[in-house]
């Protein structure tokens, strides 16, 4: 039985840049994965899919509290699928919702959590979500935000950003490693490396290269301009857009950017985002 390393993070903080990192890695192939082949290699704990298998009936027709419910016994069915660990991809907080755990501890073999400055993320979640940049700060700012059940997906409780931060940071674990955005966007050789580290994994030279050929920023946006992105929300124009760190601070409303920093600051201040002096 096979136990799970989660790759978690707010939304649009990094996280599909990752797992396109380490499927490649993991594929070892010349033929690079398309961001469209990236659910076969790290499945979403929000997929309805294995809900509906667990439930024995289509989980659409159940209350939201019957689907949460059912969370936990969903990520056992996944473990016991597979025979070694198997990657899954979440936005959720680490914690519990009406009781009931997000995140089943006893499955988990540990999990790499991707942070990125709020004022960033902000910029970008509200053109991926199609709300306001007011609107998302909102959201942002709100423990109790959760993604709308869909025909293909089930609730996401994902809290305001500082809660899913500090769940998942606070304090230190050694099976949890966490990488910033930036210092991914800077110097992904590095931060790569010490990630492969992490995951026990020795690759050789010329398997990280080809790994980090294929996901950087450019390459994935690329591809989405060719062949188009399932993941895409159909109101927004693009999944990859800019990635460049320093957007919201460029974009955003002054008011705005203080909204965050005065909601947020003391895990900004945690991560090196008020470092500059930002007000």
């Amino acid at each position: 039985m096979g136990k799970i390393i989660w790759l978690a993070s707010y939304p649009k903080s990094g996280n599909t840049w990752i797992r396109a990192f380490l499927a490649n890695l993991f594929a070892d192939s010349e033929q690079l994965v398309g961001i469209n082949a990236l659910d076969r290699f790290c499945h979403s704990l929000t997929s309805r899919a294995p809900f509906d298998v667990v439930a024995g009936r289509p989980t659409s027709e159940m209350s939201p509290y019957e689907v949460l419910q059912l969370r936990d016994k969903v990520q056992r069915a996944l473990c016991e699928t597979f025979s070694e660990s198997v990657f899954l991809k979440t936005h959720s907080r680490f914690g519990s919702q009406f009781g009931l755990p997000l995140i089943a501890p006893d499955c988990t073999a540990g999990a790499i959590y991707i942070v990125r400055d709020p004022i960033d993320v902000a910029a970008s979640a509200a053109n991926h979500y199609g709300v306001s940049a007011k609107d998302m700060v909102q959201h942002m700012a709100d423990p109790d935000f959760r993604t709308a059940p869909s025909d293909k997906h089930v609730t996401e409780f994902i809290g305001s950003w500082s809660d899913n931060v500090a769940s998942w940071t606070t304090p230190p674990h050694p099976k949890i490693r966490v990488l910033r955005y930036e210092d991914v966007f800077a110097s992904p050789e590095t931060v790569y490396a010490e990630l492969v580290a992490f995951l026990g994994l020795k690759p050789t030279s010329e398997q990280m290269d080809r790994a980090l050929r294929y996901s950087q920023f450019a390459a994935l946006a690329e591809q989405e301009r060719l062949m188009g992105f399932k993941e895409r929300p159909a109101h927004a124009p693009a999944f990859f857009r800019r990635g460049r760190p320093g957007e919201g601070r460029e974009t955003l409303d002054p008011e705005l950017i203080g909204s965050i920093i005065a909601a947020h600051g003391r895990q900004m201040e945690r991560f090196g985002y008020l470092a500059n002096g930002a007000t």
